[in-house]
């Protein structure tokens, strides 16, 4: 009996190291990183000064902490450094090094102003609770409008960590002030402040870091523009006061095919930064007993750098069917996720990870050619307008 006993023991030791063996062996048949995904996944690091960048002022935007930029600096490099540990770090470790900047909790209600559906940006913009609004939160149009002024925005963080909501109030409150200036016959104040706003919004998406702040940036940018539509069409004099920031604003945000592929970097740095933290561990900690299986099962059968090339073939692949990227010359080893994913293959945990995570980048393209199309017709307008203009004073 004893002996049977033992040799059940040494037969359960046998299958564990052996079990471990073959994951050992597995996990050395990852390959190495591509040349293409190790050149997305360096983050910019262009030199660009604290009191430059935007990114930390729209971070620490709604901050109640004293000397709110340096301190969001600080946050920064702490998140930074998170970023670069080697080992899995949880949602709970990010949460308490943002808790420091004190952000403020919304209060009140802030009107819908210049939805897609709305009827008119201007009849949303004069009334009169927005401009009662706009005195009450005098400090964070203050804010806004310092960073409007900022030269530079750099995200190199690989998580969404902005809170969009409170800039966005912002900027409805900045938008009364031209629609203010408009009505008090103040048209170069209103398009200084108008091309201002338009400018740092098309920093934002020549720079977004990911998927999310591009969205953001163009939505801004799209409602400036209807803005602008709007009010020609209200003062159609205010055309003859057009600088030439105005112009470049506007030609900015009609030359928009280049802002995927910044942006598509950051999508990859995101889903290399999540495949660092799939642990079982981080399942129990973050979402309890239901998600351990699925977790274990991945965390088994994941190979980290094969998913990262596999992801960055996926978005090469999908910017080259839109036609905003070259074709690479091995374009026979795209990846496609139009299909099932194969769970009898041997590598069915990746492919289901990158196909989890293949976005409708089509989608995002459409939005952005909307605003492609609104900015040259609204610069075609201003031609024909000063053209006008010009032919008018010609003949007195």
């Amino acid at each position: 009996m004893l002996r049977l006993l033992r040799w059940l023991v040494l037969g359960l030791i046998g299958v564990v190291v052996l079990a471990l063996a073959g994951l050992w062996l597995w996990w050395q048949l990852d390959e190495p990183l591509s040349a293409e995904a190790q050149a997305w996944l360096v983050p910019d690091r262009r030199v660009v000064a604290d009191a430059d960048n935007a990114y930390l002022a729209m971070l620490a935007f709604d901050s109640s902490a004293p000397q709110p930029l340096p301190h969001a600096a600080l946050v920064q490099a702490r998140l930074d450094a998170l970023n670069r540990e080697p080992r899995p770090v949880a949602d709970h470790e990010y949460a308490a090094v943002l808790a420091d900047l004190k952000r403020g909790k919304p209060g009140g209600t802030f009107p819908d102003v210049c939805k897609r559906d709305s009827p008119s940006c201007l009849a949303d913009l004069q009334q009169p609770e927005l401009i009662a609004l706009r005195a009450q939160r005098s400090q964070s149009l203050a804010r806004y409008q310092a960073m409007l002024a900022m030269p530079q925005f750099l995200n190199r963080s690989p998580r969404v960590i902005l809170n969009y909501a409170p800039p966005f109030q912002a900027h409805a409150l900045y938008d009364t002030l031209i629609v203010a200036d408009v009505v008090a016959g103040n048209w170069r104040s209103a398009w200084s402040r108008w091309s201002e706003q338009q400018l740092f919004w098309l920093r934002v998406a020549e720079h977004p870091g990911d998927l999310i702040t591009l969205m953001v940036a163009n939505g801004h940018l799209e409602r400036g523009v209807r803005l602008l539509d709007e009010m020609l069409s209200w003062r159609p004099a205010l055309a003859a006061s057009i600088d030439q920031r105005g112009r470049d604003a506007l030609a900015g945000s009609a030359e928009v095919s280049a802002w995927l592929v910044q942006a598509a970097p950051g999508e990859l740095r995101f889903a290399a930064h999540i495949l660092k933290r799939v642990t079982p561990i981080n399942a129990l900690r973050e979402h309890g007993w239901r998600s351990l299986p699925e977790s274990v099962v991945i965390a088994i059968w994941l190979r980290p750098n094969q998913t990262i090339n596999r992801h960055q073939r996926q978005l090469a692949a999908e910017l080259t069917r839109l036609g905003l990227m070259r074709a690479p010359n091995d374009a026979a080893d795209h990846l496609a996720c139009d299909g099932p994913v194969q769970w009898w293959t041997a590598d069915w945990a990746n492919e289901l990870m990158v196909c989890a995570g293949a976005g409708d980048w089509a989608g995002y393209q459409q939005k952005l050619e909307r605003l492609q199309r609104r900015s040259q017709a609204v610069l075609e307008r201003l031609d024909r307008a000063n053209g006008a203009g010009i032919d008018r004073r010609a003949v007195q």
